[in-house]
């Protein structure tokens, strides 16, 4: 078990409240490659009441006052990563992210098909399965920032950079894009 900080065990009693989760829900803790040897934290439950069994991953955050969260069919872990990483972009370039703000993963991939190219935040009731987590929590005088995260083709990236974020909506509507980081 993942030894949390105060704000983090808030946080995740927070969510957990508004989540469409069962009972579990299990943290991790884990380094990002790179030279920062800091630890960042997440967690995932299962998604109840749907048809196929799906994940909610979530980090907890450590540097920085930003909840990213994803929905996924498999590799949890990978997608806390990921997720992660966005904590980690934040932490290491002394910014804080924005709505609508879209981050390229370099080299994340591993060659294997449906890993996404880029993440683009959102507001949480771009998902059914976040919709009544708020955007902004408040929690022991913090203002903590929720972002649904959704993950990008390069095709999509191409779109939104070439037309615009309204292109890449309409783009999602004719294709009835999944908010899944992976499919199983």
């Amino acid at each position: 078990m993942t030894k949390l900080t105060t704000m983090q065990s808030a946080i995740l009693v927070d969510l957990f409240d508004q989540l469409p989760v069962g009972d579990e829900v299990d943290t991790l803790d884990f380094s990002l490659s790179g030279n920062f040897s800091g630890k960042f934290c997440a967690a995932y439950a299962e998604i109840e009441n749907i048809a196929e069994k799906a994940f909610v991953v979530f980090t907890l955050p450590t540097y920085t006052n930003h909840v990213f969260m994803g929905v996924t069919k498999a590799n949890e872990l990978t997608v806390a990563r990921m997720l992660a990483n966005l904590e980690d972009y934040e932490r290491e370039h002394s910014l804080q992210l924005s709505l609508g703000e879209v981050v390229v993963i370099p080299n994340y991939s591993d060659g294997s098909e449906g890993y996404p190219h880029a993440l683009l935040l959102t507001k949480t009731t771009t998902s059914v399965d976040l919709e009544n987590v708020p955007d902004l929590l408040r929690i022991q005088q913090k203002e903590i920032k929720c972002f649904c995260v959704i993950p990008l083709s390069e095709k999509e990236l191409n779109i939104r950079n070439t037309h615009g974020h309204d292109a890449l909506i309409d783009h999602f509507v004719e294709q009835d894009k999944s908010l899944f980081f992976f499919t199983g």
